[in-house]
């Protein structure tokens, strides 16, 4: 029996799908294979890294964050920022720009950005020689 021709389509969309994931990834993925992902539970401000996963104690204070220069990384390098107290509505996190590098957070672009929403979580990636800043 030949399957209908919407399952084809959508199996033949599904592995072309997964074949995009794979491409946009393999640099990420090369990353943490390479042992270069790392979790870091904060308390207070710090200067940022790539290729982490900053778990923010806002319970304790308000903390800063600094992003490293842009003219040391590479296009697709990344980082993640999340609110694991649920307590950023009181005790914010401020993300930082180094010197005019610039962050672009849905249609706004400046040298930081204040996270308020309490169990917030975003990626921020570097894209086009900006950081781009993605929540959820």
């Amino acid at each position: 029996m030949v399957a209908p021709v919407p399952y084809i389509f959508a199996l033949l969309r599904g592995k072309l799908r997964a074949a995009l994931l794979d491409a946009n990834f393999a640099y990420v993925i090369a990353q943490i294979g390479a042992g270069g992902l790392q979790q870091a539970l904060i308390s207070a401000s710090q200067d940022a890294a790539v290729f982490t996963q900053y778990w923010v104690r806002t319970s304790v204070a308000a903390i800063s964050l600094v992003l490293p220069a842009l003219s040391s990384l590479n296009e697709g390098d990344w980082l993640v920022i999340a609110d694991v107290d649920f307590n950023a509505n009181a005790n914010n996190i401020t993300v930082l720009a180094t010197g005019s590098d610039t962050i672009v957070l849905y249609d706004t672009t400046a040298g930081s950005q204040l996270l308020t929403i309490s169990g917030v979580k975003v990626t921020l990636v570097v894209n086009s020689g900006k950081w781009r800043m993605l929540v959820g």
